[in-house]
């Protein structure tokens, strides 16, 4: 039997497993039999947002786009004297769980900090 399963991610509504598939078990006889069936869980579902600190703005987009319901949101720079430039020294919401249908916003490490003596 091949059974393929989804998850659909809801903050207003609930959590819903989906199994459809092909049961063959009379196969020999010259029948077969379908069925799809679902499954309504209760509660908020509380998706994980990746932690990309330290990674490449391209590493970090992937990660967070990987996320079902995640994006990237506003992407700003700021110089930082210990993180390579193009890396991610930032980000909010921090990783963990959050709501559903979020956005990432990222600081990148743009150029070491200069100062004036």
């Amino acid at each position: 039997m091949k059974t393929t399963s989804t998850k659909t991610c809801s903050p207003t509504l609930f959590q819903a497993t989906f199994r459809i598939g092909v049961k063959v078990q009379a196969f020999a006889q010259g029948r077969s039999e379908s069925f799809v069936s679902a499954t309504a869980l209760p509660g908020q579902c509380e998706p994980v947002v990746p932690d990309v600190v330290g990674t490449t703005q391209t590493d970090a987009e992937a990660a967070i786009n990987a996320v079902e319901n995640f994006s990237v949101g506003t992407v700003t720079t700021e110089c930082n004297d210990t993180v390579p430039a193009g890396h991610v020294i930032a980000q909010d919401p921090p990783p963990g769980p959050t709501e559903c249908n979020d956005q990432v916003d990222l600081v990148l490490s743009s150029v070491q900090c200069t100062y004036t003596i």
